[in-house]
């Protein structure tokens, strides 16, 4: 059986969603004027970090690798730091053009400060046959937060 083991790159698509994204509230706020625009520079703030940190997978906090190991899903960032194990959530949603892993800490503290940790994967990031393969076992896996023991 195949295990989830995703290495991510940047994705022309997403980083293209999320400047149109934030093009059109920019857009929003500008016609609004008055006491808005003072959000017009916070706006394009956050546009230039999700831009980064998510779709062209430049800062060090961005997530470039995902597995699922016997304990649950782990994930590693830019910087080396390693995350996990998680949970895979309820909010995961599979689509055809994106995947969305909703991952949750298993207890304790950490559960409490940051509930879940949510991750858009296309199959510019992870390649369309891993892409398909994690569809398919995301869907029909019986045990989709355990990898089995070799």
């Amino acid at each position: 059986m195949w295990t989830p083991e995703l290495r991510l790159q940047a994705s022309p698509g997403l980083s293209a969603l999320i400047i149109a994204l934030h093009g059109l509230a920019l857009l929003a706020l500008v016609q609004m004027g008055g006491g808005w625009l003072w959000w017009i520079p916070l706006m394009l703030i956050s546009g230039i970090f999700h831009l980064f940190q998510t779709g062209l997978k430049r800062l060090p906090g961005s997530v470039q690798r995902v597995w699922l190991g016997p304990q649950g899903w782990h994930l590693q960032r830019r910087n080396g730091q390693q995350r996990g194990p998680f949970l895979l959530g309820s909010a995961s949603r599979i689509d055809t053009r994106f995947i969305r892993l909703s991952l949750h800490h298993q207890g304790g503290m950490l559960a409490r400060l940051w509930p879940a940790h949510h991750l858009i994967l296309t199959p510019a990031m992870i390649g369309t046959d891993d892409f398909r393969r994690l569809q398919v076992f995301l869907r029909w896996s019986p045990e989709k937060n355990q990898a089995p023991l070799s």
